[in-house]
């Protein structure tokens, strides 16, 4: 019996239904990319069309906007539901 040391982590792939629900885009949309090999990579056996969870955060993230704002804004918690108003 052999030792094999294989890397077991396995990339999770999802279904076009399962992506459009994640990301908000439309399946017509992922499906349109597809045909014009644009948008998120992708992997098809047969009819089956599937995208590696990781490809799909990749995507997300490479379309996120910083706002300036977001990092210098000041955070402001309140308790109460009038900005801190307690009347």
């Amino acid at each position: 019996m052999s030792e094999h040391n294989l890397d077991t982590t396995l990339p999770q792939y999802l279904p076009e239904k399962e992506v459009s629900k994640i990301t908000g885009i439309a399946l017509s949309t992922l499906r349109n990319d597809r045909f014009y090999g644009r948008g998120i990579p992708y992997v098809k056996i047969r009819r089956s069309v599937r995208y590696d969870l990781q490809d799909v955060i990749k995507f997300m993230n490479a379309h996120k906007i910083q706002t300036e704002s977001y990092f210098d804004a000041p955070i402001q918690l309140s308790l109460f539901g009038n900005n801190g108003n307690e009347d």
